[in-house]
């Protein structure tokens, strides 16, 4: 469902600048993206969740604890 859905980038060249979608062309602009999303019905946590939240539950469950 949405609460596993992440954004990321391989950054190493796995895709060119014409493959990225219009208006995101960098980070900076990935408020372009949360706006969209919302207007697509997602909800303040369900973005917040594709923003950070999923990627951090992940990490810390998956790494080992120090």
């Amino acid at each position: 469902g949405r609460s596993a859905c992440v954004i990321g980038s391989d950054r190493d060249g796995g895709f060119g600048p014409d493959q990225v979608p219009e208006g995101l062309r960098g980070p900076d602009r990935f408020d372009a993206l949360a706006d969209a999303l919302s207007s697509c019905g997602w909800s303040a946590s369900e973005r917040e969740s594709f923003a950070w939240r999923a990627w951090h539950v992940l990490l810390r469950d998956a790494l080992p604890r120090a």
